[in-house]
């Protein structure tokens, strides 16, 4: 059967579904990409600082990021299609007053209403396409879903220049207009109104139920994580905290009653996005990595990891994959490297980091989807990673998406059907790092 036996009638033209809510995930990935391309044109037309432009990034990511959790709760509360029509009009609204901004404030508003409009419309489109598709489609589908990742991530690259050279750069966000009205109005037709799926009467037994992902987490628990995490981070930001010794020693509290969890999390994630402000994002702040960023921005990267790989354990606990930019994901690699090797992981994790230390083996981590290669050395003194490809005594190759899963031990590492990662070499020392180096807060 190729479509849900309720609704095989009406979900005939699934295919067509699918080209259009690819179409609709598409325009979100290739805002990652494409804006990167334009931030020059964008600072010399509006006269706003370098400060101002990394925001205009990382403030779409980072709500795009932060919301996906709420959006794909809306999604089971209130059924996918409206979420997705409303995250669809959301993001559409909101690319074109970034077009017609004249000023930073402006043009960083437009920025976090986009990544609005963008986690409701990536969660629920996601859920629609599990729920259309059913059996050997559904594979194909979704095979077809991710491959949106790695190919919108490089069209992103080519249309942005082309775009800023052309027309310039205001059209890079306008011509979501066009084809978000169209794709919108196909969806009103074409999208079928798939039912609700949570049930008030259902949520006592959901909030007790392990997360596939990390076992031994409850949806209870990562509810609590990522609401204290955002939290927590949120404090050291504003504090301006610069001594590890001065770090918060209390959590903020989990509200007691489920109902109230969607809230809480809104307002994490909006203080943690306040926190990063442009006065921060180069104020003293305590880097853990112990490299040459600022503080406030290891700990935006930090908060987008927790947000991604969380994000696929809320996914894995409600029976729904999780997609991931392959861009966003090697990212998000390169600083879980750069942590692993860091002096604090030293201090933090002490047995970890003895365990990762070694006689001179080599890893290789190759995306296949994207330009990121890492080569990892087990030293004596510690592992160091750089960037770029060498011959390593192991290469583990896949999809960046399926790398950062796999390092976050979220997928596993064998099990080429479901992740299409391969392993060339002593696999056995590929274990050893990845047994000795993921946690379960990601």
């Amino acid at each position: 059967m190729s479509a849900t036996n309720t609704n095989s009638s009406v979900i005939q033209p699934r295919w067509l579904v699918l080209g259009l809510l690819g179409t609709g995930q598409l325009m979100l990935i290739l805002d990652v990409t494409v804006v990167a391309i334009a931030l020059p044109h964008m600072g010399t037309s509006l006269g706003i600082s370098r400060e101002v432009l990394t925001r205009v990034v990382s403030g779409y990511s980072l709500t795009f990021g932060g919301l996906l959790l709420l959006g794909g709760k809306a999604a089971d509360r209130f059924g996918p299609k409206p979420v997705v029509l409303a995250g669809l009009g959301v993001f559409t609204a909101a690319s074109l007053a970034v077009g017609l901004a004249e000023t930073g404030p402006a043009l960083l508003g437009g920025r976090a209403a986009q990544g609005v409009g963008a986690a409701m419309l990536s969660s629920a489109a996601l859920s629609s396409v599990v729920r259309v598709f059913d059996g050997d489609e559904r594979n194909r589908a979704l095979g077809i879903w991710s491959a949106l990742g790695g190919g919108g991530a490089a069209l992103g690259v080519l249309l942005g220049g082309l775009i800023t050279a052309g027309p310039g750069w205001p059209w890079v966000f306008f011509i979501n207009g066009p084809a978000g009205v169209v794709v919108y109005a196909l969806l009103t037709r074409y999208l079928p109104a798939l039912p609700a799926s949570e049930t008030a009467g259902g949520r006592a037994d959901v909030v007790g139920a392990a997360v596939p992902a990390t076992p031994q987490w409850t949806i209870t628990d990562l509810v609590r994580h990522v609401g204290q995490t955002q939290h927590w981070v949120a404090e050291i930001i504003e504090r301006r905290i610069t001594d590890p010794a001065q770090l918060p020693t209390e959590m903020a509290v989990l509200p007691a009653d489920p109902r109230q969890w969607q809230a809480w999390l809104s307002e994490s994630a909006q203080r943690v996005a306040s926190s990063c402000s442009d006065d921060a994002l180069d104020a003293p702040v305590f880097n853990p990595a112990g490299d040459d960023r600022p503080g406030t921005r290891f700990w935006m990267s930090s908060v987008l990891s927790e947000t991604v790989v969380h994000g696929f354990d809320a996914a894995s606990a409600a029976g729904r994959p999780a997609g991931i930019d392959a861009g966003i994901a090697a990212v998000l690699i390169t600083s879980h490297l750069a942590m692993l090797t860091s002096p604090t992981w030293e201090m933090q994790r002490p047995e970890s980091a003895r365990a990762i230390r070694g006689t001179g083996q080599t890893l290789q981590w190759l995306a296949t989807d994207t330009a990121g290669a890492w080569f990892v050395e087990r030293r004596p003194d510690g592992a160091t990673w750089q960037p770029g490809t060498r011959q390593a005594d192991v290469t583990v190759t896949g999809p960046a998406r399926s790398l950062l899963l796999t390092l976050t031990r979220r997928l596993p590492l064998t099990g080429r059907e479901a992740t299409s990662i391969s392993v060339d070499g002593d696999t056995g020392l590929a274990r050893h790092w990845l047994g000795n180096t993921a946690h379960v807060s990601g």
